[in-house]
This record gives C-alpha cells, sequence and structure tokens, in this order.
C-alpha cells in the first residue's frame, strides 16, 4: 500500500508514511538528506543513519542470493580443480569470490 504526499506528490510505502510521520520528500529542517533504496518510495532513512524497514529487507534477501550464488559456484570449482580441470575451475572459484564480496557488501548494508 501507497500514500502521496497532497503538497508534493511523492509516493510512500504506508509504513513508512507512518513510521515517520508524514512525507519525507518535502523541505524539513531536520529530514536527512538520503533517500530511501527502494524505488518509488521517497521516504529517508531512520534517525542515525539506519536503513528503514524495508531496505534491510531487500539487503538481507540480496546477501542470501548471494550467497547461494557463491556456495553453487564454489563446490563445482574446487572440484574440478582437484579432478585437474584448472581454468573451468578457476573460473568458477573466482566467480564466486566475486558473489562473496557482493554477499558481504549487502550484509554490511543491512547492518548500518
Amino acid at each position: 500500500m501507497e500514500r502521496g504526499c497532497g503538497r508534493c506528490g511523492a509516493v510512500h510505502h504506508a509504513s513508512c508514511w507512518d513510521q515517520h510521520g508524514g512525507c519525507f520528500a518535502c523541505p524539513r529542517p531536520a529530514a536527512p538528506s538520503q533517500g530511501c533504496l527502494t524505488r518509488g518510495c521517497a521516504a529517508r532513512p531512520l534517525a542515525g543513519g539506519r536503513c528503514a524497514p524495508h531496505a534491510r529487507e531487500h539487503a538481507l534477501t540480496l546477501a542470501g542470493v548471494f550467497t547461494l550464488v557463491m556456495g553453487l559456484l564454489a563446490l563445482p570449482g574446487a572440484l574440478l580443480l582437484v579432478g585437474g580441470v584448472r581454468a573451468p575451475g578457476a573460473i568458477l572459484l573466482l566467480c564466486a569470490l566475486v558473489a562473496g564480496g557482493a554477499r558481504h557488501h549487502y550484509r554490511r548494508l543491512a547492518d548500518v
């Protein structure tokens, strides 16, 4: 469910509107400058720089996806290397390493 601001027309998640007490796209002296990570929502992060709850959920979901990808790539890569098929095994392990870096990024984002 979404709510729109009658003053500026910005669209917010209903939970953001309720949690923040109204529109965060309209100029306010105490409003933080960074926007919400969810497209279409004009809400700002909570006080202290923490992510809005739905943004944290998105980051945790992405961290989980990259964890799964990392595991699916690392095991066959290691088995190929042990079996002597070096180039494809190394490529799979490199891709697993990249997925691990992405997982770490999204996990840290969720902890902010």
